[in-house]
């Protein structure tokens, strides 16, 4: 079976008695094109933030690559090559999507 290339196991993160997220576990495989849809106060935003680094888990762990990445800072998660992109499509509008998506990947430097 093909190791995820990115796997969130159990993960859960409250803040005070309020769960925004409550034992989260996916695989995304290499190649994998995925959505993560939810009504607003869902939690999605803070998933993505616990899996960037902004936040750290409670409970469960992170793996990129197979490694764990739950308690790394979010430039080390970014010099790993896990890099996010924001809502807005085209932050620069004389880019293509795909050149916008390649700005905020620039600093990593990877095979």
């Amino acid at each position: 079976m093909e190791e995820a290339l990115l796997g969130i196991r159990e993960v859960s993160k409250h803040f005070g008695g309020v769960y925004a997220v409550n034992g989260v576990s996916l695989d995304i495989k290499s190649g994998s094109i995925w959505g993560l849809v939810g009504p607003n106060g869902s939690g999605k935003t803070t998933l993505f933030n616990t899996v960037f680094g902004i936040h750290r888990p409670d409970e469960g762990a992170i793996y990129f690559n197979g490694n764990c990445i739950s308690n790394l800072a979010p430039h080390q998660i970014y010099a790993l090559g896990l890099v996010n992109a924001f809502q807005i499509p085209r932050l620069f509008s004389k880019l293509t999507v795909l050149d916008n998506m390649l700005v905020a990947a620039r600093g990593h430097q990877g095979d």
